[in-house]
């Protein structure tokens, strides 16, 4: 029983061990994880400084020869740094990192390109309702007899005048403009809000990008 249960011990400290070895740092590197990361490889990282064998995103001129590997896959295409001893890492610094190519409508910048800020070309529907509630101008007239109740005033024959009065009055529909009394409702369907931004962005948290060395 007793040796049963140290065999279970041993394998129980040995698990322990080897978890504790690839978790807990090792100068800022987890040597199997290390192993397996080509230098040129991208990760996203929540400290300030980078950890050993990366170097933040930020477009810094480094050394050619201090980095030669990473100088190797990525040469000068981030800036040439001095054009002789240095070169520059990518910056990435506010940026977004996106699949190159395409896939369907959505198509990615080239490979170690970037993409201007863009917003998708859409429509706004607009809508109008125009009452016009109509109207009528009055107007007292001298010379008629529109209520028949006039009849000649004197006895003009040069030149001959219809029946008359002061009291008739005519309904006329095209003299005295005036306001018409018009009103326009406009309905615009999803209608933006500003937010004093320049950029149209989603929901995001601030890390550093780091590139294998």
């Amino acid at each position: 029983m007793s040796s049963r249960k140290n065999v279970q011990m041993n394998k129980t400290l040995y698990y322990d061990n080897k978890i504790n070895h690839h978790l807990s740092p090792h100068q800022g590197v987890i040597p199997e994880f290390e192993e397996h990361m080509p230098p040129g490889c991208i990760m996203a990282y929540a400290a300030s400084t980078s950890p050993t064998g990366w170097l933040i995103c930020n477009g810094a001129a480094v050394s050619r020869y201090d980095y030669w590997s990473l100088f190797a896959v990525i040469g000068t295409q981030f800036g040439a740094g001095d054009g002789v001893n240095t070169f520059n890492v990518p910056d990435y610094r506010g940026a977004f990192l996106r699949g190159t190519g395409s896939n369907g409508v959505y198509v990615g910048p080239d490979l170690n390109a970037s993409q201007a800020h863009a917003t998708q070309t859409h429509t706004h529907l607009a809508t109008s309702t125009v009452t016009d509630p109509g109207h009528t101008h009055t107007q007292g007239t001298i010379n008629d007899d529109f209520n028949s109740t006039g009849s000649y005033n004197g006895t003009y024959t040069t030149p001959s005048f219809a029946n008359h009065d002061g009291s008739g009055t005519k309904t006329w529909s095209n003299i005295n403009s005036s306001t018409t009394g018009i009103t326009v409702a406009t309905t615009v369907a999803n209608s933006t809000t500003s937010v004093n931004a320049n950029e149209t962005r989603p929901y995001n948290f601030g890390i550093n990008w780091i590139i294998k060395i």
